[in-house]
């Protein structure tokens, strides 16, 4: 059986949103290379994000 993959992106803004949205406070957006999350600036050339919140 072929194997089926689904991808969806985001943007910065549109992210934190959804996270507002399912209860999370404080929600901040990094910018990460793969495998490396030190919550640095975003930047326009990062091909991963990584958003940090706290649970409601």
């Amino acid at each position: 059986e072929p194997l089926k993959e689904e991808e969806r992106l985001y943007i910065p803004s549109e992210i934190q949103i959804l996270f507002e949205l399912a209860g999370f406070r404080e929600v901040e957006v990094f910018g990460c290379a793969p495998g490396r999350f030190e919550g640095q600036p975003l930047q326009i050339d990062d091909v991963e994000m990584m958003v940090v919140g706290t649970a409601a």
